[in-house]
């Protein structure tokens, strides 16, 4: 995508759009700035902290400690607690405040995105193997690869050095830049030009991010300003050019047509990609209406009727809910499970919010500008890690907008000559029934064409009586809460969010499960009659409300398995002819969750406590696994995420509690019941995993196996607090790694900072397919998580390794996937590993590990390399 290049093209080509700056200068300049203003915040030291957003998916090798040449060993993870450590000291010493965020949603809109960047990732991991064989030096930098685990390492130490991580649930970067925003952070720090045309407060190249030797802490800022003034536009329009650049969801093939018209013989792989900017830029501010979006769509795609234009209306207002106006028009929208089974909480750090009616062309592009009334939070508010927010609460009054058509409308009054404006008696009935049930909103009664005529409040619980008062006289009713219908928005929504009156019955109208959505219903006995709720009856305290921050126009939750996504996600990953990802429009059957577990689960996968597959699993029954180092064609090794795959099944029966649904069953059937209450529920998971003959083009659907033994329920082992609780949590923890023995149960038999490593070693060495681990191999293993050396960073960074193994990365690789698999098992059984006991530097260095793996080869026995240690 030709936006990924943007950041580049700006740092390189637009002069004065990218200084370097001194982050520790800035954190002086803005306590002195501050300083003496009444009732600010203080830092540490009497002065305004510097608080910055760091989006750690964009600098994960600068948090893992800038380049180190031998990364490919399996990762260096005392080294890197040691640099994070100095760096975080200078930091917090220098009044600097940073929020880390890490990508924990599945994303599925993005999935196409995303599994062209890992196949980009795995040529460069076939090129670092095929020079460690021939060479068995280190790879060059520009081959670099996060080692297997570093997400999860780096979540770990900062937790321990006490700096705040969040993970995001449901799109990363609208949450990120929401986040700052709500919280009034001075700016953000990433590399990635989507949130340049967000517009934050200011924004810092996390690429370009170093501590120096002479105590200072460098990188590059982007000026806004000075990038509007370089391209010749607003900075109002950034997000048009965002929307004509290509991205997720208007892509370059769709795009392809505009960019042959704007450069003649166009080609996607010789273009520069800073010729098609400049073109872009040069049709934004020369060629087109920028206050009218139809306009702009006819232009680029030759047809208002043109399906692409839809997408280019909602790729505008995805980065339009990014900037410092647009992104107050989130509302809380109805996310977790895709079979419509249990909610979960609200993002802590989401604002829920709700728009107010305006005309039409009161906002930027045609768009509407939502009217909020600004709330402050409470005082001394915890955000859930310690520190207090400076955010504000947005509210505003819900509201919903009845537009009467037909022979009663008001329309049809005024032509008759009865006076404009004036309501039916039959439109004055259905006011009268509105207002005794719908409490707490605001009716907006309309004709086709008028602004809101009558404003009235009325009573509760009005949704479940709009059926009987749907038609009226021959009048079709619509409507439709928070926000204004656009005519062909508005027939998108009938014809791809339908859903019967009676699952508008089912759902708990006071939980908020309707809450955000657009529903189009018709109700029973009014053929014609459309009904639209997309008001935000919930609050944000709410414990059924969902985090998901979407706004009218973008509902992904529900967009994101239409047919039309389905296709647009087949297109040709670049450079191969392989097609993207296949995602498929039905959902797997999935049991319902209970509240509480996913409760605490979202609460403990925004904290950064959890690990991310879980939240995944349990809201959208999906997981996807990165390419990791591994030789794709090797016959001696397994392929990493496939081998823990048995892993993995037992703990989705856990999370999903296929026991206890099993028991239930077999116990209705013995007492003759007949039904659904006799059929055990089927659990099957979607994984996406990288393999040589299935590059992400469709997900292997696995089927959870149950555990062979009373495994308590997933409440029980999260929630119980007596001790066989706890020693159940760890049986169940060592059944999932098939090391279920009495010696291992026992607790004094293995140290516990050991344990997570002896069951991966145990797992690996207990598969049925044959030996995988030499002796050697696993003597290495164990010396290295008992050398005295593991924990002398200063030792590790002096060591030279005389030899780099292709195999050794590859088992360093298959080690710590193995770690996080453990991991991923251990928080789905109650954590009975506590997280200061999980963490991989207290017995694993991919370095040392190489150096003792070396001296394994040499030694006569395991006894004679420990003598030496």
């Amino acid at each position: 995508m030709v936006i990924q290049d943007l950041q580049r093209f700006l740092e390189s080509q637009v002069p004065g759009a990218c200084v370097p700056v001194d982050l520790l200068k800035i954190a002086k300049s803005v306590g002195i700035r501050r300083g003496n203003q009444r009732n600010a915040p203080r830092g540490g030291y009497g002065h305004t902290p510097l608080t910055l957003v760091v989006d750690g998916e964009y600098c994960l090798d600068r948090l893992y400690g800038g380049f180190f040449s031998d990364w490919v060993c399996g990762g260096q993870w005392n080294r890197m607690v040691q640099f994070l450590a100095v760096l975080m000291q200078t930091v917090q010493n220098n009044n600097i405040e940073l929020a880390v965020f890490f990508n924990g949603a599945l994303e599925q809109q993005r999935l196409n995105e995303w599994s062209r960047q890992e196949c980009s990732l795995r040529k460069n991991i076939n090129s670092v193997l095929k020079h460690v064989t021939v060479k068995g030096t280190p790879p060059p930098k520009v081959w670099w690869v996060a080692p297997v685990g570093l997400r999860t390492c780096l979540r770990m130490a900062l937790r321990h050095l006490n700096i705040q991580v969040l993970c995001t649930m449901d799109d990363h970067h609208q949450e990120v830049i929401a986040f700052c925003r709500e919280n009034n952070y001075h700016g953000l720090m990433a590399e990635d030009a989507e949130y340049i045309i967000f517009d934050p407060p200011r924004y810092f190249s996390s690429h370009q991010l170093k501590l120096t030797y002479k105590g200072s802490l460098e990188t590059k800022e982007f000026i806004l300003d000075e990038v509007a003034k370089g391209l010749g536009l607003q900075r109002n329009y950034f997000c048009l050019l965002a929307a004509l650049l290509g991205n997720y969801l208007l892509t370059e093939t769709d795009l392809r047509d505009f960019y042959v018209s704007l450069i003649p013989g166009y080609d996607k792989q010789q273009t520069p990609q800073e010729d098609v900017i400049r073109a872009v830029v040069k049709f934004i501010v020369n060629r087109c209406d920028v206050n009218n979006l139809l306009t702009i769509g006819a232009q680029v795609f030759g047809s208002v009727s043109d399906p692409r234009v839809a997408k280019f209306k909602e790729s505008v207002q995805y980065f339009l809910n990014g900037t410092k106006d647009g992104f107050l028009r989130y509302k809380p929208f109805p996310s977790g499970r895709r079979d419509g089974g249990q909610r979960h909480p609200p993002h802590p750090h989401s604002i829920h919010r709700q728009e107010i009616y305006e005309p039409k062309g009161g906002g930027l592009l045609g768009l509407p500008v939502p009217g909020l009334a600004v709330v402050p939070e409470k005082e001394n508010g915890d955000n859930g890690n310690g520190s207090s927010s400076r955010g504000y609460n947005l509210v505003a009054p819900p509201q919903i907008v009845i537009e009467v058509t037909g022979p009663g409308s008001p329309q049809s009054s005024s032509r008759g000559g009865s006076g404009s404006g004036s309501l039916s008696p039959d439109a004055a009935q259905l006011e009268q029934a509105l207002e005794s049930r719908l409490g707490g909103f605001t009716i907006i009664v309309t004709g086709e064409h008028d602004e809101p005529q009558q404003l009235h409040e009325c009573g509760e619980n009005g949704e479940r009586d709009m059926e009987e008062n749907g038609r009226k006289g021959g009048e079709s009713v619509t409507i439709i809460a928070e926000g204004i219908k656009e005519e062909e928005e508005e027939e998108e929504r009938k014809g791809d969010l339908t859903v019967q009156q009676a699952d508008l019955d089912d759902h708990d109208h006071d939980s908020g499960i309707l809450c955000g959505g657009c529903l189009g219903s018709t109700a029973s006995g009014s053929p014609g009659a459309s009904l639209l709720l997309s008001s935000s009856s919930s609050s944000s305290n709410s414990s059924a409300a969902s985090p998901y921050r979407l706004t009218p126009d973008v509902s992904w939750a529900a967009q994101v398995y239409r047919s039309n996504h389905t296709s647009q996600s087949s297109s040709p990953v670049e450079g191969s002819q392989d097609p993207g990802p296949q995602i498929d429009p039905n959902p797997l059957p999935l049991p319902p969750v209970p509240h509480e577990v996913m409760r605490t689960a979202s609460e403990r996968h925004q904290k950064g406590l959890m690990c991310p597959w879980i939240y995944q699993v349990l809201t959208q029954g999906e997981v996807k696994f990165g390419v990791c180092m591994e030789d794709e064609s090797s016959r001696e090794l397994p392929h990493a995420v496939l081998f823990y795959r048995s892993v993995r099944q037992y703990v989705y029966a856990i999370l999903y509690n296929l026991h206890h649904h099993t028991f239930m069953a077999r116990k209705a059937k013995e007492e003759g019941q007949k039904g659904l209450a006799t059929e055990v529920p089927e659990v099957k998971i979607r994984e996406w995993v990288y393999t040589k003959n299935n590059p992400y083009r469709t997900a292997d659907v696995v089927d959870a196996t149950p555990i062979n033994w009373a495994v308590p329920t997933v409440q029980r082992l999260w929630f119980g607090s007596v001790v066989d609780d706890k020693k159940r949590r760890l049986r169940a923890f060592l059944s999932c790694m098939r090391s279920d023995s009495p010696l291992m149960l026992h607790t004094s038999h293995v140290p516990q900072h050991l344990l997570i490593m002896a069951t991966v070693l145990r797992y690996i060495m207990s598969t049925s397919n044959g030996p995988i681990l030499r002796k050697q191999e696993l003597d290495a293993f164990l010396v290295t998580a008992f050398s005295p050396d593991l924990t002398n960073a200063h030792y590790l960074q002096d060591l030279q390794l005389p030899l780099v193994t292709a195999r050794g990365c590859q088992l360093a690789a298959l080690f710590m996937m193995g770690v996080e698999t453990a991991l991923f098992a251990n928080d789905a059984c109650g954590a009975p590993v506590p997280w200061l006991m999980c963490c991989p530097w207290l017995f694993f260095d991919g370095k040392l590990f190489h150096a003792k793996l070396i001296r394994a080869n040499c030694a006569r026995s395991l006894v004679e390399m420990v003598v030496e240690e």
